[in-house]
């Protein structure tokens, strides 16, 4: 489980300590979050929301705001961005930097 060190803030992952077991669980989690901010999910994604027999219509593109890799949903003239967030850097964890 996560164990938080008394006194210290909660600002850096570094004061986060995690069983090993645990820590794999984690990293296998951060792994997944990574194909979803990929092009490839992105082009999966648009062919199941373009899908003629899919009643809800998004053009789904990847695409990068402030630098971070982002899926952008689009829908008329209005579109709704999923941005990964420069939280993910703090995380020391091998992010995928295009696809």
């Amino acid at each position: 489980s996560l164990r938080h060190e008394p006194g210290v803030a909660l600002s850096s992952w570094s004061t986060l300590h995690f069983h090993p077991v645990r820590r794999a669980a984690f990293k296998a989690r951060l792994l997944d979050l990574t194909y979803f901010y990929t092009r490839q999910n992105a082009d999966r994604l648009g062919q199941f929301f373009t899908h003629e027999l899919n009643s809800i219509y998004y053009k789904v593109e990847y695409t990068t705001v402030r630098g971070q890799p982002t899926l952008r949903f689009k829908k008329g003239a209005s579109h709704y961005d999923l941005i990964r967030g420069s939280w993910a850097e703090k995380l020391e964890f091998d992010w995928p930097t295009s696809g």
